[in-house]
């Protein structure tokens, strides 16, 4: 969530952030349906903020 909340503050280097975001999201979501656990709230931010940060570069 992190580097995807700097992807829409810092726009210059924002589209790597955002791609690197949207990747870490993606490993967090396999992550939690492996542990079969219910909070995915903090990966489904990092993946809107990362794809946000990536496309308003």
């Amino acid at each position: 969530m992190v580097l995807g909340i700097l992807a829409i503050v810092i726009p210059w280097i924002g589209m790597v952030l955002g791609i690197i975001a949207i990747f870490l999201a993606a490993l967090a979501f396999k992550e939690l349906n492996r542990r079969r656990e219910r909070s995915h709230g903090l990966a489904i931010a990092g993946l809107v903020c990362g794809i946000i940060g990536t496309l308003f570069v």
